[in-house]
C-alpha cells in the first residue's frame, strides 16, 4: 500500500519545441520490479571535517556540485508553477463546464421562444378570424336581432344560448392569445439571460487560457535560461525517467497478455475485481501512451481529470468535468484502505479541496495511473505522498465471496 512518506512531486522541464515537465524519479516497487531508476538531483553538501571553519561545512564549489544545486533550485520554481499551471488548467476546465451549460441553456430557451412564438401566433390567428367573422354577421347587435327573431319563447332561448357560446369562445380565444403571448415574451427575456451568460463565460474561459499559456511559456523560459551544464543534468533526468514510465508500461502490458487482455490491478487477481471496476480500469490502460493535453477529455489526448472522466464513462459513471468536483462523487476511504479503481487527489493545500489540482487512478500495489503534465503521457506512476489530498471511492467493492475487502488488501 502506498505509504505518507515524503515523495517529491513531478517538475517541469522544456525540450525542443515543447515543454517536458519533469518529474524526480522515484524509486521503483514491486511487483516484478523493473531496475531502479536513478536517485533525485539533490544539493550535496560535504561533511564537516577537522579543518572546517566552525562557522559550517565548506561548501562544495566544483562544477559538477554547482550545477547540481543550480538544477535542485530550478527544480523548485519549476515544480511550484507546475502547480500554479495545473490549478490555472482546473479553472480553464470549470469554466468551459459551465459555458457548454450555458450553451445548452441558451440553446433550450431559444427552440422554447420558437415554440412560445408559434402557440401565440397561432392563438392570435384563431381570436382574429372569430372576430372577423363576428363583425361580418352584425357584430353582438347581428347576433341580438338573430335571437329575437325566434318563432317562440323556446326558439327565442335557444339562439340565446348559441349567441351567448359564441361571445364567450371569442373571449377565451382572446385570453389564450394574450396568455400564449406574456409565454413568448418571457420565453425570449429567458434566452437574452442565456445569451449573455454564455458571452461572460466565453471570455472567462478565453482568460484562463491565455493564463495557462502565459505559466507553459514562463517554465519554458525558465528553463531555456538555465546554463548548459544544468540543461544537460535535466535531459539526462528526463530520459531516466522516460525510460522509467516505458519499463512500467511494459510491465502493465505484460499483465494484461498474462491474463488474456483482462484489466490489471496490481495485487489483485482479474476475477477479484468486480466487473464495473475492471470495465472502467480496461479502459484507462488503453490510454496508457496517449499524450497529456491540457484542456482535453479524450479520444487521443486527456488532462488528468479528462483521463479520469474518460475511463468512468467507460464504465457507465458520468464523473463531473473538473478534479475539484471529482472529489465530491464518492466516498473518502483513509489511504491504507485504498482499493484499485479509487481516484486520488493532489491539492496546494491538502485541508482544502479548493486547491486540488491534481487526480489520478490507483490500480494497486502502491502504482496509479494518470496523464500528469504538459509533454508527458498517460502513464502507470509510483503513487508519492508530497500534496497528496486523499481519495475517493466512486465503485464500491461488493462484500462477498470473490472480492477484497478494505480490511483483507
Amino acid at each position: 500500500m502506498p505509504r505518507r512518506a515524503d515523495r517529491r512531486r513531478p517538475m517541469a522541464a522544456a525540450v525542443a519545441v515543447g515543454v517536458f515537465l519533469l518529474t524526480a524519479a522515484p524509486a521503483l516497487a514491486d511487483p516484478a520490479p523493473p531496475a531502479p531508476t536513478p536517485a533525485p538531483l539533490a544539493i550535496q553538501l560535504p561533511l564537516p571535517s577537522s579543518s572546517a571553519s566552525s562557522a559550517g561545512p565548506v561548501l562544495d564549489m566544483s562544477p559538477l556540485a554547482v550545477a547540481q544545486r543550480q538544477a535542485a533550485a530550478l527544480q523548485l520554481r519549476v515544480e511550484a508553477l507546475q502547480v500554479s499551471t495545473e490549478q490555472a488548467i482546473e479553472h480553464f476546465n470549470e469554466v468551459q463546464a459551465a459555458y457548454a451549460q450555458a450553451t445548452a441553456r441558451h440553446a433550450e430557451a431559444a427552440r422554447a421562444l420558437a415554440a412560445a412564438l408559434a402557440v401565440a401566433q397561432a392563438r392570435d390567428d384563431v381570436a382574429t378570424n372569430r372576430i372577423r367573422a363576428l363583425y361580418m354577421t352584425g357584430g353582438t347587435g347581428g347576433l341580438a336581432v338573430a335571437v329575437v327573431g325566434g318563432g317562440s319563447v323556446t326558439d327565442v332561448l335557444s339562439r340565446y344560448q348559441g349567441a351567448q357560446s359564441v361571445v364567450e369562445d371569442d373571449a377565451a380565444q382572446l385570453r389564450q392569445a394574450t396568455v400564449a403571448a406574456a409565454a413568448a415574451q418571457g420565453a425570449e427575456q429567458v434566452m437574452q439571460k442565456a445569451a449573455e451568460r454564455q458571452r461572460q463565460l466565453r471570455q472567462q474561459a478565453g482568460a484562463a487560457a491565455q493564463s495557462v499559456q502565459a505559466q507553459l511559456a514562463e517554465s519554458q523560459r525558465l528553463l531555456r535560461s538555465a546554463s548548459a551544464s544544468v540543461q544537460g543534468l535535466l535531459a539526462a533526468q528526463l530520459k531516466a525517467e522516460r525510460a522509467a514510465a516505458e519499463q512500467l508500461g511494459a510491465l502493465l502490458h505484460a499483465e494484461q497478455l498474462r491474463n488474456h487482455g483482462r484489466a490489471v490491478a496490481f495485487g489483485t487477481a482479474p476475477d477479484q475485481l468486480p466487473p464495473q471496476i475492471a470495465k472502467m480500469l480496461l479502459d484507462a490502460e488503453a490510454q496508457v501512451g496517449k499524450p497529456y493535453q491540457w484542456g482535453a477529455t479524450g479520444p487521443n489526448s486527456y488532462d488528468c481529470s479528462g483521463f479520469t472522466q474518460h475511463a468512468y464513462a467507460a464504465a457507465g459513471v458520468a464523473l463531473p468535468r473538473t478534479s475539484r468536483e471529482q472529489w465530491y462523487a464518492g466516498s473518502h476511504p483513509d489511504t491504507p484502505e485504498l482499493l484499485p479503481g479509487d481516484l486520488l487527489f493532489w491539492a496546494s493545500n491538502t485541508l482544502d479541496p479548493a486547491s486540488i489540482h491534481h487526480v489520478a487512478i490507483y490500480v494497486g500495489g502502491g502504482y496509479m495511473l494518470s496523464s500528469p503534465h504538459t509533454g508527458a503521457f498517460v502513464s502507470v506512476q509510483r503513487f508519492y505522498a508530497t500534496g497528496f489530498m486523499g481519495s475517493t471511492r466512486v465503485l464500491a467493492w461488493p462484500p462477498g465471496p470473490g472480492y477484497l475487502t478494505a480490511s483483507g488488501h
